[in-house]
């Protein structure tokens, strides 16, 4: 009978020592029932292979900053933990560090080189924008499907996370540290790094179904206009496009300036139908304690009708000028020919401009009554391109011919800037002249040269520029042509110009690059 006894116990014993320490994620003392990340732990530390088993003493330290070797061993143990046979590049990784193998399963897969070519930064902190790429290029690098990105600071198409960033939210991965910021250059937590994972591979959404079409969108805003005001300012905007739409008359608001700058300068750039109604409690002294009060100039039921208005109107222009599969190349050119046969130049509108009387100068105007002038024009195409999800705002310059004060539109595309007029291309028939233009060809067309360039906003000496520069001639063939057609699938565009002998003939550009 004792040796059956002791049998049960030495077996028991044996059994117990290949469970794995913190089976569950009640045995932490630091992880409660009803923590985001509480599921997630219980995954990860009964995952096969164990991802992660704690830091010791009973403790999972969720809030502990997550360093980067950490990080790439969670994601090799939840690939399956395969042993490592190619070469070490890196001088910080040793043979006998027990990340060694994870480190070099990332790079053979290409989630992640290292901080330089012979450094991996094992004790770096590990970011969320970083967490996020890792993730995604780890699963894959899918696609994804949302237009515009939600986040105020999450903008620039051509950084390496933005991309992963918004798979990452699209997919449940992740929602933000606000409704309205990634919090990209923020640590890491072992909780968020573990969750990511759990939502990614362990619990992932069904796939995003779309109706194949463009949809209003509340908040957009540009890299171009983050240069220029500033990360909080445009993270200020959304959050007052959030207060309006719910109805509220109060939104958190660092100072004075920031809300003078971000009523004056963003509604007519951002959202143009709130231009002109949105007015401080006090003028003088609009935010008090980190919140600023408003009011609006008309009836809040009048204005949110004229919203809605608004938005059918957009999604019906988008829907007929351009489309969510095609590229950025493309959606510019649409929305090109569509104002050259949809609107007109208001010649009395001009008239009271040189006289001082256009006070109701608007790219709301524009788009609602089908005519405009250069700055309200220009606001209105770069709005309609950041609606499909393109970088776009304005510039602005003096003619060296002739003395004319002009504006026109501007684009980044595969990180390339270029100048589009939309004011000049109007009732013109497709002709490309002023589409995708260098500053020498913008200076070609009207005489604005780039030294007299204003971006985004006149006032230089409140919020100065990068000094931009438009000098791929990609495009240059186009110039003297007209549009003729285009040819999605292929990549194709079909253009008239005249030939060597006169004879206008229709002509084929390839856009595969774009």
């Amino acid at each position: 009978m004792k040796k059956r006894m002791l049998a049960i116990l030495l077996t028991l014993c044996a059994i117990l020592t290949l469970l794995p320490f913190g089976a569950s994620a009640a045995s932490f003392q630091d992880v409660k029932s009803g923590a985001y990340y509480y599921d997630a732990v219980d995954w990860a530390v009964n995952h096969d292979p164990q991802i992660t088993n704690g830091t010791g003493n009973g403790l999972f330290s969720p809030d502990n900053t997550c360093k980067r070797c950490e990080v790439v061993t969670f994601l090799w143990r939840a690939f399956g933990a395969e042993k490592m046979t190619g070469e070490n590049p890196f001088a910080d990784v040793k043979t006998t560090d027990y990340f060694y193998d994870a480190v070099l399963w990332a790079v053979e897969n290409e989630i992640t080189n290292g901080v330089d070519k012979t450094h991996f930064g094992p004790d770096s902190a590990c970011t969320r924008e970083q967490v996020a790429t890792f993730l995604w290029r780890a699963s894959g690098k899918s696609s994804y499907q949302l237009q515009v990105s939600p986040f105020a600071d999450v903008l620039d198409k051509e950084h390496y996370s933005f991309t992963p960033i918004l798979w990452a939210y699209e997919n449940g991965v992740t929602n933000g540290q606000t409704k309205n910021t990634f919090g990209r250059t923020a640590p890491c937590t072992r909780g968020q790094i573990v969750t990511f994972l759990y939502r990614a591979l362990a619990n992932p959404l069904p796939p995003v179904e779309t109706d194949g079409k463009f949809h209003f969108q509340p908040k957009v805003a540009s890299k171009y206009l983050t240069d220029v005001f500033g990360e909080q300012m445009v993270v200020t905007w959304y959050n007052l496009v959030d207060a309006v739409l719910s109805g509220k008359t109060e939104v958190a608001c660092p100072d004075d300036h920031t809300f003078n700058w971000v009523t004056g300068q963003f509604p007519d750039k951002c959202f143009p139908p709130l231009k002109g109604h949105i007015w401080a409690v006090d003028p003088d002294h609009p935010v008090k304690n980190g919140v600023a009060r408003f009011m609006y100039d008309v009836p809040y039921e009048q204005l949110m009708a004229e919203v809605a208005d608004f938005s059918r109107m957009v999604e019906e222009i988008l829907n007929e000028a351009a489309k969510p599969e095609y590229s950025d190349f493309e959606n510019a050119l649409g929305l090109y020919n569509y104002f050259d046969s949809h609107y007109t130049y208001d010649w009395d509108a001009y008239e009271d401009n040189e006289q001082g009387k256009a006070y109701y100068l608007a790219s709301y105007r524009m788009l609602t009554e089908k005519t405009g002038i250069c700055q309200e024009i220009s606001v209105a195409y770069s709005y309609l391109l950041m609606q499909t999800g393109a970088e776009a705002d304005v510039v602005g310059g003096v003619s060296e011919t002739d003395g004319e004060h002009h504006q026109w539109s501007y684009i980044r595309l595969n990180g390339h800037d270029y100048h589009i007029d939309p004011t000049w291309v109007l009732e013109m028939n497709g002709k490309l002249d002023y589409f995708l233009m260098t500053d020498a060809q913008r200076y070609a067309q009207g005489g604005y040269s780039k030294d007299r360039f204003r971006y985004v906003s006149s006032y230089t000496q409140d919020h100065p520029f990068p000094n931009y520069r438009a000098d791929d001639e990609t495009f240059a063939e186009l110039w003297n042509g007209y549009f003729y057609s285009l040819d999605h699938e292929n990549r194709t565009l079909y253009y008239e110009a005249e030939d060597a002998s006169g004879d206008w003939t229709v002509k084929t550009f390839d856009y595969s690059d774009f």
